[in-house]
């Protein structure tokens, strides 16, 4: 058990995902997501955070409006792009544990898939043909090294869900 700095008693602590958001760079004029209406937001298209980022650009730009370009897949490019004014949003994902320590990722499609978990985290997952559906869920996992986890293996999960579409003309 811990004592915070607000005087609640924490008696444990994990690792957590804060998913997508939309960053752009200190010196923008934007504020609001409805400032980015015709301003051109830098995706990873195929991603899970170029997704999240048409979602929230579409509940706060006219779909009209929605000015988009492809931008690399590893984030810290990402954002290096953004800040040499390549674009001028994008999205980000991150993980952090609450006492600064290590995490471990991984990236799961399905079960029955082995446990693997990688320090990197830059992940991806490539759409096949076997994802053609209505509903395809891919769940990204992270746990700290420590031996106890909120969900007994992992402390915390992200499921991104996608309708995969067919090639067009087939």
């Amino acid at each position: 058990m811990v004592e915070s700095r607000v005087g609640a008693l924490q008696i444990g602590r994990r690792s957590m995902i804060v998913c997508a958001a939309l960053v752009v760079p200190p010196d923008s004029s934007v504020y609001v997501p409805e400032e980015l209406a015709h301003r051109m937001v830098g995706l990873d298209y195929g991603n899970g955070t170029a997704y999240a980022g048409l979602q929230m650009l579409e509940g706060a730009v006219p779909r009209d409006a929605v000015t988009t370009c492809a931008a690399v897949t590893h984030p810290g490019e990402r954002y290096a792009a953004m800040m040499r004014g390549e674009f001028e949003a994008t999205t980000l994902i991150t993980a952090r544990d609450p006492e600064d320590g290590a995490l471990e990722y991984r990236l799961a499609h399905g079960s029955g898939e082995p446990w693997t978990w990688t320090e990197g985290a830059t992940l991806s997952y490539t759409v096949t043909e076997q994802d053609i559906a209505e509903n395809v869920g891919v769940e990204l996992m992270v746990r700290s090294k420590r031996p106890h986890h909120a969900q007994k293996v992992f402390d915390d999960a992200v499921t991104f869900g996608y309708r995969v579409l067919p090639p067009r003309g087939r």
